[in-house]
């Protein structure tokens, strides 16, 4: 079996360690997983590194979601759900995907879209720290 992991977060830190661990034991049960995520890392190399502790600048993105008001914000989480979704069709072009999983973040819809046009079944994940103040406010 053949599964896309989707995912957008930096997947580095503890949600890395979370998702290098499902893709770990998925692929010891014999299935070929690959992952597709904004930032293009791979968790099962990166798990563990803190996506803080070295950084050297800022990028854009981050600065962005440190500094936008809350509202631009979430509206470009929003949209970035229609990229998401031509990255998605393009990635499954010409590949036998079998299930896609999906780690939910706020507002992403593009992974169920896109399964549900491609008749591909999904499992969303969704992991949420309950009682932890979020870093950005919604």
């Amino acid at each position: 079996m053949n599964i896309l992991y989707h995912f957008r977060t930096r997947g580095t830190g503890g949600e890395g360690v979370h998702i290098s661990g499902i893709i770990t034991a998925l692929r010891k049960l014999g299935y070929r997983v690959d992952t597709l995520s904004p930032s293009g890392v791979d968790p099962v190399q990166t798990k563990g590194e803190s996506p803080y502790g070295q950084k050297k600048k800022v990028d854009f993105f981050s600065w962005i979601s440190l500094h936008m008001p809350y509202v631009f914000f979430e509206a470009l989480e929003i949209l970035y759900n229609i990229a998401d979704y031509f990255l998605l069709h393009r990635t499954l072009r010409g590949k036998r995907v079998d299930m896609i999983y999906e780690r939910y973040a706020f507002f992403l819809f593009a992974g169920v879209l896109t399964a549900r046009r491609r008749n591909i079944p999904i499992i969303v994940e969704i992991n949420e720290i309950s009682g932890h103040e979020r870093v950005r406010k919604q």
